[in-house]
């Protein structure tokens, strides 16, 4: 495990005993909550009752529209009695602040009197000891308690000199008074709980860790093989098997990954044992000495011969795995691929001359965003392809079409020659490296592999069909520049 993380096992028992003290951490964190409510309503009430004082002593003012403003603006109620009349009385009183109404979602109604309900148990107002102990231009303030203590209301009273009374209340319901109430008894409940809670959490980290260290195990174990092809168990749970089928899936693709890697290699060794060979045999027949012009100048073939196709293959090889590779490194241009393979064409055409050219392009350029030399070997490896396949048909002379069109965001590279085809059980087979129907030392066999590395390097698609009657075709589909950016 790293350092700083907790385990698994650990976060269920933390959760857990979160989960067992919450109602306690929710009952004690109310009562801070509630705590100062009591001196904040007396403070505000305070202001309101000496502003409407206020309001009052600039004279022209309406007592009932001085009660009905100061109550609507500050959500209490307010009353103004003049001469053992009330003169104005403006009831806005909310009842229940943001907190009290979460309580009250969660814990339902708690079945606390309104404000007017409580206040008509106080008897009449003048009779009132707040009323009687205001004194003129000092406020008196103060909170009462509904009986269950469900409903706080506090009040606020300012007495003007010529004896009218300006009073002022605000309520608040105690929405989790019920579970305040029993804090005690939850508290109890909570010690009891708890270490039930953490017995269950570990009986339940158990469950989950075992079999994720029994799936570890098993690929530890599999990783310690010289060759770790086992698949690991699919058993468990429907998450544990998800887990170890992907576990499996991910061992399949490195094991083909494997084989693949030592298929190449063992054909890479295979093309350079034949030119290899070619060396030796000439290094023998040097180290013979008995060498006339003739022999002497066959062997400067063999070795030049053999040198070229190392040299080929080297070169192939390293196109091949940077292609493989992404190109991540080659700086990207903007490339004209019609252009690059009417380039291309006409040159081999020149090459070749009995064959008909049949090329067709857009009028306007049909630009990717490439490397402009890798594109340039896969378009030559394409065509120079067809045309050393081509060959007469139905007593039509040899012919290679090359047509490159844009196409719904995609620049489409066409190339079909009228040779003999591909027979149809070697068609999945040749982009594969080294595999070539030329037939023994006649090309790499890396060349439409680097085509199709190349290609989807580029974000595309390259496809090949044959026709007995028609030859080949290979369809090469890469993002135009607009499409790709």
């Amino acid at each position: 495990m790293a350092r700083g993380v907790l385990s698994l096992r650990v976060r269920v028992i933390v959760v857990a005993l979160v989960v067992a003290i919450a109602p306690v951490l929710v009952v004690a964190g109310s009562g801070l909550l509630e705590r100062n409510i009591g001196a904040d309503m007396r403070a505000r009430l305070e202001a309101n009752a000496v502003e409407a004082a206020m309001l009052l002593d600039d004279g022209g003012a309406i007592e009932s529209e001085v009660a009905d403003s100061q109550a609507r603006t500050h959500s209490i109620r307010l009353r103004i009695v003049a001469s053992g009349t009330v003169v104005g009385d403006a009831d806005f009183d909310r009842g229940a602040d943001s907190l009290h109404q979460v309580g009250q979602l969660f814990f339902g109604p708690d079945g606390a009197p309104t404000l007017a309900e409580f206040d008509a148990t106080l008897g009449p107002l003048e009779e009132r000891p707040e009323v009687l102990d205001a004194s003129a231009g000092r406020p008196v303030s103060g909170c009462r308690t509904s009986p269950g203590g469900k409903l706080l209301v506090c009040h606020a009273v300012v007495q003007r000199p010529e004896g009218t009374v300006i009073y002022a209340q605000e309520s608040s319901r105690r929405a989790v008074r019920a579970l305040y109430d029993l804090r005690y008894q939850l508290l109890r409940l909570t010690v009891a709980m708890t270490p039930i809670a953490i017995a269950l959490a570990l009986l339940l980290g158990r469950g989950i860790v075992k079999p994720i260290r029994a799936l570890a195990g098993q690929a530890r174990a599999r990783a310690e093989d010289p060759r770790p092809m086992a698949r690991l168990d699919e058993v468990g749970d429907a998450e544990i098997r998800e887990l170890a089928r992907s576990f499996n899936e991910l061992l399949e693709r490195l094991d083909e990954r494997q084989r693949q890697n030592e298929t190449f290699t063992a054909d890479l060794v295979h093309e350079i044992k034949n030119p290899l060979a070619t060396v030796r045999a000439a290094a023998d027949a040097i180290e013979g000495g008995k060498l006339d012009g003739a022999r002497a100048a066959r062997l400067a073939r063999s070795l030049r011969a053999a040198g070229s196709r190392l040299d080929a293959i080297v070169t192939q090889f390293l196109e091949l795995a940077r292609a493989e590779g992404g190109l991540s490194a080659e700086e990207r241009t903007d490339v004209d691929v019609a252009a690059l393979a009417r380039t291309i064409a006409e040159a081999s055409s020149a090459a070749r001359e009995d064959v008909v050219l049949d090329i067709a392009s857009a009028p306007e350029p049909v630009v990717v965003r490439g490397v402009v030399h890798s594109l340039d070997a896969a378009i030559r490896n394409l065509v120079e392809n067809a045309f050393s396949f081509a060959g007469p048909r139905d007593g039509r002379a040899p012919f290679v079409a090359v047509a490159v069109v844009a196409d719904e965001g995609w620049a489409t590279i066409r190339v079909e020659d009228s040779g003999p085809g591909i027979p149809e059980a070697e068609l999945s087979r040749v982009f594969e490296r080294f595999f070539t129907s030329r037939g023994r030392g006649r090309g790499t066999g890396l060349g439409l592999a680097l085509v199709k590395a190349t290609v989807e390097a580029h974000g595309g698609t390259v496809t090949a069909t044959s026709d007995p009657r028609r030859g080949a075709t290979f369809v090469v589909r890469i993002p135009l520049m607009a499409a790709s950016t």
